[in-house]
């Protein structure tokens, strides 16, 4: 009966994320793995949709090297990347449910299986394209090799290539390396704690120094490029980037709102009490069963999880999605302060309050995949452009991508600010902003034509876009409206030499208010509009 359990929840979970799959849309990070998984397929790492095919920094070649694997063993079909990811995110939740039970109980690694199997935002990553799950399945190996007994030098290989290879998948890992070389440090394990550094050395600190000198580092898409700006602290807002400011906010941002959002905590919205009641069990539940934790030997999941939390208070701004993949151990301390409490206050009832919680935050989830399994009957994956699987927003942008790939020459070179998802719907080349807006929007249309640009592509609503819109205003006369796609949607041509159109249809364009068409990522499916 119990692994009949375990079994149908780990079931259950690849089965929503399979509804609930997003087929690439105007996100550009999921277009960017793949195309970058192709050229890994060819021996290189390189942007082959930009104009130049420069050597890429942005991401580590983890998670591109394991959509390579599949696609050249099955091809680069969607839906198989998509099925093996959230059995890949089974696996990981089973990893954790099986350290819990083999550290403390069979029940509690159960409830713990039970809040993740049904968690939104994990089911969301899973039936998507991108790093959090996998990172989460190696990281979440690592610290099960740790537990496995009896220890031998196997397992602490296995731990050791699972802990550096989740790092090669998401830069933002590296607290977990941290954590390992802390730990042994603090068990007097100087050898081991040597060999881990040397080899996180070869492997990490080559791909980390290669992000330090690469030519092409832009704020926003550069780890290296956001850190830089944060130490000089050069932002307009002046103050958010004071340390003690930038810690505050990120933390209340965190503690507040992102972690209560992300663990799906049922509360009413517009009411105060409960919110304080559930910041107040987050806060006691979490803190005793870190120290259970910690107590019970595991300790490098507390290091982890104390380093990752330092990272994030630390960096620029607070990203919600960071969360994802320390979620399993956030409910395992959660849960585990919880049974902690009960058998002291309540012994003859003790597993009451976690089994409470379970319940709780279970029916919260489950409402919410809910709507979501209800809103995916209108997402017709075979032509998604023409169904509900985007926003009007979203799918005016894939209109003006389709219309780019049908109606525009193969040679046609574009700028948008979602290069890899424009690319990957078109198949066209791509100049980047930050080539034709260097220093400022004085001469763009100049370094448009030196770079032999004959379009902009406008409709994602990024910031990024509202730059280039801004420039582009003060020399929209040097334009012209090929095809709007309602409602925000368009395609100019770069018009060659001196020409200009009177007209004024793109200055019109150009002098719209920005509206953000993108969908908040970090909202799980169901809220997505």
């Amino acid at each position: 009966m119990f692994w009949s359990a375990v079994a149908g929840l780990l079931v259950l979970h690849v089965a929503i994320a399979w509804i609930l799959r997003q087929p690439i849309g105007v996100g550009n990070d999921d277009a960017i793995y793949l195309q970058l998984s192709r050229s890994l397929q060819g021996l290189s790492y390189r942007e082959e949709y930009l104009v130049g095919a420069p050597w890429h920094s942005q991401y580590p070649p983890g998670y591109p090297m394991i959509l390579a694997m599949i696609s050249a063993i099955l091809g680069e079909r969607l839906g198989v990347i998509l099925a093996l990811s959230a059995l890949i995110s089974a696996g990981a939740l089973f990893l954790v449910f099986d350290a819990t039970r083999r550290l403390w109980s069979p029940v509690l690694a159960l409830m713990v299986l039970a809040v993740c199997a049904v968690n939104p935002s994990l089911i969301q990553n899973a039936g998507e394209i991108a790093t959090e799950t996998s990172y989460m399945a190696f990281s979440a190996l690592a610290l099960w090799f740790s537990v496995r007994k009896p220890e031998s030098k196997t397992t602490i290989v296995l731990a050791i290539a699972a802990a550096i290879f989740s790092v090669l998948i998401r830069s933002a890992g590296v607290p977990l390396l941290a954590a390992f070389f802390f730990a042994w440090l603090i068990e007097r394990r100087f050898q081991r704690a040597i060999v881990f550094a040397a080899a996180t050395a070869v492997f990490v600190g080559s791909w980390l120094a290669w992000t330090v000198v690469a030519p092409q580092r832009e704020r926003g898409r550069s780890y290296v490029a956001d850190a830089t700006a944060l130490i000089k602290g050069r932002n307009a807002k002046g103050k958010a980037f004071l340390l003690p400011v930038r810690i505050g906010r990120n933390a209340r941002a965190y503690v507040l709102k992102s972690l209560p959002s992300k663990m799906n905590l049922p509360v009413i919205s517009g009411t105060l009490i409960d919110n304080i009641i559930w910041l107040l069990v987050m806060v006691a539940c979490i803190g005793l069963g870190s120290w259970m934790i910690w107590q019970r030997q595991w300790r490098l999941v507390i290091l982890y999880l104390l380093l990752y939390a330092g990272l994030l208070v630390l960096w620029s701004w607070p990203i919600a999605r960071f969360l994802d993949p320390i979620l399993p151990f956030v409910f395992l301390a959660l849960l585990l302060g919880a049974w902690g409490f009960n058998r002291r206050f309540l012994p003859r009832f003790s597993w009451a309050i976690p089994i409470a919680l379970t319940a709780m935050i279970t029916v919260s989830s489950l409402a919410q995949l809910a709507t979501g399994i209800a809103e995916s009957r209108t997402c017709d994956r075979a032509n998604p452009r023409e169904s509900a699987c985007f926003s009007a927003k979203e799918r005016a942008f894939l209109n003006a991508a389709q219309y780019a790939k049908t109606q525009t020459e193969k040679s046609a070179r574009f700028v948008s600010s979602k290069e890899g998802a424009f690319s990957y719907h078109t198949g066209r080349e791509l100049v980047t902003i930050a080539t034709v807006y260097h220093r400022g929007a004085e001469g763009i249309i100049d370094r448009m034509h030196s770079n032999n640009v004959s379009y902009v592509a406008l409709g994602t609503g990024t910031g990024r876009e509202r730059v280039l819109i801004d420039a582009l205003h003060r020399v929209c006369d040097r334009l012209e409206v090929v095809q709007l796609f309602p409602p925000q949607a368009a395609i100019l041509r770069v018009l060659p030499g001196s020409q200009t159109d009177q007209s004024g249809q793109a200055c019109g364009v150009l002098s719209r208010p920005a509206q953000d068409s993108s969908s908040d990522p970090d909202v799980p499916w169901s809220k997505r509009r």
